[in-house]
Parts: C-alpha cells; structure tokens; sequence
C-alpha cells in the first residue's frame, strides 16, 4: 500500500515514454485493489472530494421500435 502522507514532491525525473521503466513493474506487481485506491486519490486531489454522481445525471429513454 502507498502511504500519502510521506510523498517526495520535490523529486523529479525526465524520461522517453518508450525506455523501460520500474515503475510499471511497480503497478503490475500491486493488486487491483491498492491501483483503484490510488486513482481514487488522485482524483481526489485533482477535483475535490465531491461525489461524481451528484454531477453525473443521466436521462435514458426506451423507444419502441416498430418495424
């Protein structure tokens, strides 16, 4: 599990997409779990603790079709 509380924010690194990396071996060897937890998170911190759904409305309508 990531503890967000101790992050480094003032450690940066430049790299091409296409090098190899050790941070995807990072993510594949955490569970499905511990990755939705940290995307949560940066949502989170990205727009606020609000509830998705309280803005996401949706109006469906089924339509009869006739042949």
């Amino acid at each position: 599990m990531i503890n967000t509380d101790t992050i480094d924010k003032t450690a940066f690194s430049v790299a091409k997409i296409t090098d190899p990396s050790e941070v995807c071996d990072f993510w594949l060897s955490c569970s499905p779990h511990e990755r939705l937890r940290v995307v949560e998170y940066l949502r989170r911190l990205n727009y606020g603790d609000y509830r998705p759904t309280d803005r996401l409305q949706r109006v469906l309508e089924v339509v009869q079709i006739t042949k």
